[in-house]
């Protein structure tokens, strides 16, 4: 019998692949102060306090735009930005119909970075699959985010149990470490096939 009794999953580069080239395009195809950086994984971590606050809920979507469109003297209007800020994820279909089915067996649940923008696209989106979830865990709302020791405390609290009965998939070795200080069994998502095969190690029965 297994011991699991919730199994958590993070949100991007698992269920939902993005692609922050496609927003970097964007920014200089619509700046005339492009030069601040070379891609958007350079420019993300030069303003990354920016960045964290927005997915820890400390500023608002308005204000994040703001601040960028002052930083690259942006051309794009409110709306705009919006679209350019969500045109940049692929769903992965295999890994979620591998919830639908996990969830009608186990209580399925999210843990994820994200922020207001992003979150509520995808989940206006895709709303008969999120009613898959028992719980969305959402760093924006929970005003923290991985890998700082809160979130996942938060996390345990919420659920009550021992906290190796949550199982937690993410791509990031720093946040599946966190978790484990934490006592959460958690494993590094690097495909479907390697996340079932840690399920069925820690007693899921698929």
């Amino acid at each position: 019998m297994s011991s699991v009794e919730v199994i958590i999953f993070d949100l991007g580069k698992v269920i939902f692949d993005y692609d922050l080239e496609i927003l970097a395009k964007a920014f200089r195809e619509n700046s005339t102060n492009a030069e601040k950086f070379c891609s958007a994984d350079e420019f993300i971590h030069l303003n990354d306090e920016l960045f964290f606050a927005y997915e820890k809920g400390e500023i608002s979507s308005p204000e994040l735009y703001e601040q960028v469109k002052k930083l690259l003297n942006l051309k794009l209007d409110y709306k705009k930005f919006c679209d350019v800020w969500n045109n940049i994820f692929t769903a992965n279909k295999d890994v979620m119909d591998f919830i639908c089915e996990l969830s009608k067996k186990y209580n399925v649940s999210l843990l994820s970075n994200t922020n207001d923008l992003h979150f509520n696209f995808i989940k206006q989106n895709n709303e008969d699959f999120f009613k898959n979830f028992k719980a969305l865990h959402v760093s924006h709302l929970m005003h923290c985010r991985k890998p700082e020791k809160q979130i996942y405390q938060k996390v345990i609290n919420f659920y009550n149990i021992k906290p190796e009965k949550l199982f937690f998939t993410d791509d990031l070795d720093i946040n599946i470490q966190a978790a484990r200080k934490e006592g959460i069994s958690a494993y590094k998502f690097t495909g479907l096939k390697n996340l079932k095969e840690n399920l069925i190690s820690s007693g899921v029965c698929l």
